[in-house]
């Protein structure tokens, strides 16, 4: 059901447009309340941003999606069913956000604490526990069970924005500075990765002042920005370690704790799974895309007998002969590849990109999510310090927030090194040597890189500029230790060749 302030009319054509009441004067900026908007992309970011935008007056909100609604909070056998949803985790930076947009406290009734990892070695030897002291324990919940979360909370704080599902954006015409923005629509049959099967006859208008894009990494509202005049072109970076996964779902023995991050890994094949609120644990097979050992499975015999030389002691005797066949058969999916939009993540004051459509990163640390929220807390300070003036408040929040998505992937995309000399030069070399320099001076060098970035503290582009000082400094220290070391030896050799010439007889 559209609400009062929606009209809809169809022209003879029998399209049907969405005009919804008339706005302020197009000479005068809008502020909150007035402005027509439209949120694409009803996932976390695009709910949580509905959900601030709300809260700050605005009234005339439509979110709009291509993919269905996801079952309720409560329906535990759709969260238990690892094809469903994949599980992330909500760290420092994530929280932080919800609580200040107010949708913590109903997030976190469906979260799973976890207070550190349980990593089993490739030996088969006992895992080892490492236990969190970060101010924020990580909360995990299924992403669309988020989704889920954030939806029941704007439908019932705020009953009047409108929320339709099934439902995707094809084109976008901006028309003149602005002015306003029309939206084409179309009614899905069905919709996924590729895109969205359009309903015939089911195309139809939507007409907003304000437009924001939190339709994912491949963005039809960026490309659209961009095609307009919008410097807003999408980086994507060299993907140096394509990874492939499918879901698995781990039983967890009775009385076994499941308030750990689990993990192991066999070479260049590992496994990373996370608890639900239920104390179920869903879980990610990676590996590389021309891995024959995984895309060669033909059935369940075949899986086990894989995962009986891969991961002897976890989790394969867990596993019955269901879940192997089950997991014979699953499609595989790609790990996102690492992408920052730039200079400009807006356009005038008529559209505004946020989350993914901005940053994409892999999975590993938690930071894709977690940022996201971030940029929706930014826009909402960007609105109150301009007073709701649209055509401030988004040319400030890419002041704010281009920088910072590209600080997060490429310091993100530096530890995402291929399992050669390159992961110890870039990866293993500079960890060790930040712990080693934390511990030994904390009140001069930083923690490690991955502790930085999850550091809510921290902005990504302050982390940069910490790693950039800390590496000066530890080679300011390393250096002249080497020379040292290299002239004792130099000495000490050329005393040994003294000594070995003195005893050579004269010719």
């Amino acid at each position: 059901v559209l609400p009062a302030p929606l009209a809809i009319a169809r022209s003879q054509r029998g399209r049907c447009r969405v005009v919804l009441a008339a706005a302020a004067a197009a000479e005068e900026p809008f502020r909150d309340g007035d402005a027509r908007v439209a949120v694409v992309g009803a996932g976390p970011v695009g709910l949580f941003a509905a959900l601030v935008l709300a809260r700050r007056g605005f009234r005339r909100i439509r979110v709009l999606d291509r993919l269905r609604e996801p079952p309720g909070t409560a329906d535990t056998d759709a969260w238990g069913d690892v094809t469903r949803s994949y599980n992330i985790g909500l760290g420092g930076r994530g929280q932080a956000s919800l609580a200040a947009g107010g949708a913590l406290e109903r997030v976190d009734r469906w979260c799973k604490t976890v207070v550190g990892r349980r990593d089993w070695p490739a030996n088969g030897g006992p895992p080892a526990e490492t236990m969190t002291n970060r101010r924020y324990l990580t909360k995990i919940i299924a992403r669309d069970r988020l989704t889920s979360c954030l939806l029941e909370e704007l439908r019932e704080a705020h009953p009047e924005v409108a929320i339709e599902f099934g439902v995707g954006c094809s084109r976008v015409d901006f028309g003149r500075e602005g002015g306003t923005v029309r939206l084409d629509m179309q009614h899905c049959r069905r919709s996924g990765s590729e895109g969205c099967e359009v309903e015939e006859g089911a195309t139809f208008t939507v007409e907003a002042d304000f437009v924001v894009g939190a339709d994912g990494v491949n963005s039809t509202i960026r490309d659209e920005m961009a095609s307009a005049g919008a410097a807003c072109r999408a980086h994507r970076l060299e993907d140096l370690r394509p990874t492939t996964y499918r879901t698995i779902s781990i039983p967890v023995p009775e009385g076994e704790r499941t308030d750990f991050n689990f993990s192991a890994r066999n070479g260049d094949i590992g496994i990373e799974a996370l608890p639900n609120v239920e104390g179920q644990v869903c879980g990610v097979f990676l590996f590389e895309p021309d891995d024959t050992r995984v895309t060669s499975l033909a059935d369940g015999r075949a899986a086990r007998k894989l995962f009986e030389e891969l991961f002897p002691i976890w989790p394969t005797p867990l596993l019955s002969d269901e879940e192997f066949e089950a997991f014979a058969h699953r499609p595989n999916a790609k790990l996102p590849q690492f992408m920052f939009c730039g200079p400009e993540l807006h356009r005038g004051g008529q559209a505004v990109l946020l989350g993914d459509a901005i940053h994409s990163v892999k999975p590993y640390f938690g930071l894709g999510v977690n940022s996201a929220f971030e940029d929706v807390v930014v826009l909402g300070r960007c609105l109150d310090e301009t007073g709701g003036r649209l055509d401030q408040a988004l040319p400030l929040f890419s002041t704010k927030r281009a920088e910072e998505a590209r600080a997060l992937v490429e310091s993100q995309y530096t530890l995402d090194q291929p399992a050669d000399y390159r992961f110890v030069a870039k990866f293993l070399l500079p960890i060790i040597l930040d712990n080693v320099f934390n511990k030994a001076l904390p009140q001069v060098f930083s923690p490690n890189l991955i502790v930085m970035l999850q550091d809510e503290a921290y902005t990504f582009q302050e982390v940069r500029q910490k790693k950039a000082l800390d590496r000066t400094l530890q080679a300011a220290v390393l250096l002249p230790l080497g020379a040292g070391i290299l002239g004792a030896g130099t000495s000490a050799l050329g005393a040994l060749v003294s000594a070995i010439a003195e005893r050579i007889p004269a010719a």
